[in-house]
């Protein structure tokens, strides 16, 4: 068990008091939002971006912007490449 000497029972409170309410205001602290990536795709002559807040691979990059790949097409990186900002 802690022991507080030359502190009384009132001081003993008010610092239990303080250490409880720092604790709390602590845990009450609003979380940050996830970082946005941002992802843009030249195709066609036209630019388009998108955003993310989660990580994503090239090939659920390449399906969430409808781009098809043709049988000669070559993607690089590979399709199982974590997009990272």
């Amino acid at each position: 068990m802690l022991q507080f000497p030359a502190m009384n029972t009132a001081a003993r409170f008010s610092f239990f008091s303080f250490a409880l309410l720092c604790l709390l205001f602590a845990a009450c602290a609003p979380s940050t939002p996830p970082p946005s990536i941002l992802v843009s795709l030249v195709a066609d002559g036209r630019e388009r971006t998108f955003s993310y807040t989660e990580r994503v691979t090239v090939d659920e990059f390449l399906r969430d912007a409808e781009v098809t790949l043709g049988e000669l097409d070559s993607v690089n990186p590979p399709l199982y490449t974590q997009i990272e900002d």
